[in-house]
């Protein structure tokens, strides 16, 4: 009637070492948990990109002033004439005129009252202050994310410790039956004496099932948040 406690994905014969560290060393454990489900943590993902954001937001902020300076070119072929020549000009013949290319390049600076009188400056900080808040938040998701890992591994180890003592009690249980049924058999006991016992052996045995049930949850709730098993997560310490 014994019941080994083993995970889901052990097989049999397996060194059992990393579970004696993962449930009587949880300063081993607990970094190992909150660190994979940090990674595998959907909400701290938008937070990681809504900072990646908030800080691309202010770094564009700050270079706003560059939006004001412009370069420009351009390139025209055909005939000309020199524009400071009145005679020429008077008198231009545009076949008669050598074709030419001609390049331009220059720069325009042109910037709002609002951009120099501290509309920038409050801007940028605007940004800054929107990145402290998306800061903010993600330091609040991570401490929520590592005090749910924290009562999921407390879970379960109680539940282990629920069934190891209901396997206990439901062998004793089971110990209790086997010999009322000799001593009825051999007429010591009386048959409601011999049903009491059994009664409390389907007691025992219901708790530890119930127990088991309660241990399984507990393990697959931790195994969900961390996105792979125990045993997995502990062997890559």
């Amino acid at each position: 009637m014994h019941v080994q406690l083993v995970f889901g994905q052990e097989t049999p014969g397996q060194d059992e070492n990393w579970q004696e560290v993962f449930f009587n060393s949880p300063d081993v454990a607990l970094p190992l948990l909150i660190d994979a489900a940090a990674r595998n943590s959907a909400e701290v993902e938008v937070l990681e990109a809504s900072n990646q954001i908030a800080q691309d937001q202010l770094s564009l902020e700050k270079k706003e002033l560059l939006r004001g300076v412009r370069l420009h070119s351009a390139y025209s072929y055909g005939s000309m004439v020199n524009v400071f020549d009145r005679e020429a000009l008077n008198n231009l013949n545009a076949f008669s005129q050598d074709a030419r290319s001609m390049y331009t390049v220059g720069v325009s600076i042109g910037y709002s009252l609002e951009q120099l009188f501290g509309g920038r400056r409050l801007r940028v900080h605007q940004r800054e202050m929107q990145l402290k808040q998306v800061e903010a938040q993600r330091r609040i998701g991570e401490r929520d994310l590592r005090k749910e890992i924290i009562a999921l591994y407390q879970e379960l180890k109680l539940a282990r410790k629920v069934l190891e003592h209901s396997q206990e009690a439901m062998q004793s249980a089971n110990v209790s039956k086997n010999l009322a049924e000799r001593q009825f058999r051999s007429g010591q006991i009386k048959v409601d004496e011999q049903m009491a016992v059994n009664e409390l052996y389907s007691n025992a045995f219901l708790a530890h099932e119930q127990a088991k049930s309660k241990y399984q949850t507990a393990l697959l709730y931790l195994e969900e948040a961390i996105g792979m098993t125990i045993e997995n997560l502990m062997s890559r310490k």
